[in-house]
């Protein structure tokens, strides 16, 4: 049997609403000024731009945003928010969302924000190259030189191989880390 959270009297649960496009931190912002715990999963990832590492952030569900309501009460709150479309339903009923699902998602939001590309990878790794001149090409990691924070990759450029040593932003990455081939 399941066991439903309590908060005060009230039964609150964690629902996944949909928001208008770029209208994620507006909703954020609104439902937390009506005292609506909300949870907007950022992750962290490093871009590198015209010979600069920049740091972005991203949302890991644009588009979405979870609450946490007594959906009774507070439904039309939510739904009748600025930037928000609906929240999400199936066959007709509104999905809640565990709380096993929102805190896996919280840690695994939190491992990754500290995750550095080179530490996931191993010699012999085919990896994506994301930026620079050998860009859209995949190489495979020759010797991994966390010291200089640099990877050594070997192409296969007319017939040989040519070695070459990338910094850990040229690797093509996801929320997850390196994207290998």
């Amino acid at each position: 049997m399941i066991k439903l959270p309590v908060i005060g009297e009230q039964k609150q649960f964690w629902y996944c609403v949909k928001v208008h496009p770029k209208k994620e931190r507006l909703v954020e912002r609104y439902l937390k000024i009506h005292n609506v715990e909300t949870y907007l999963p950022i992750f962290k990832y490093n871009l590198y731009k015209n010979s600069n590492t920049v740091s972005k952030n991203d949302f890991l569900f644009p588009g979405y945003i979870f609450v946490r309501i007594n959906i009774d009460e507070q439904k039309r709150l939510v739904s009748y928010s600025p930037g928000v479309s609906h929240i999400v339903l199936f066959n007709n009923k509104y999905v809640i969302v565990s709380e096993k699902i929102i805190n896996l998602v919280k840690n695994s939001v939190n491992e990754n924000m500290n995750k550095n590309p080179i530490s996931s990878l191993k010699i012999g790794d085919n990896i994506i190259i994301s930026n620079g001149v050998m860009s859209g090409h995949t190489a495979r990691v020759s010797l991994i030189l966390p010291k200089f924070e640099r990877i050594r990759v070997l192409f296969d450029l007319i017939g040989t191989n040519v070695e070459i040593e990338i910094p850990p932003e040229f690797v093509e990455q996801n929320h997850l880390g390196v994207v290998l081939v």
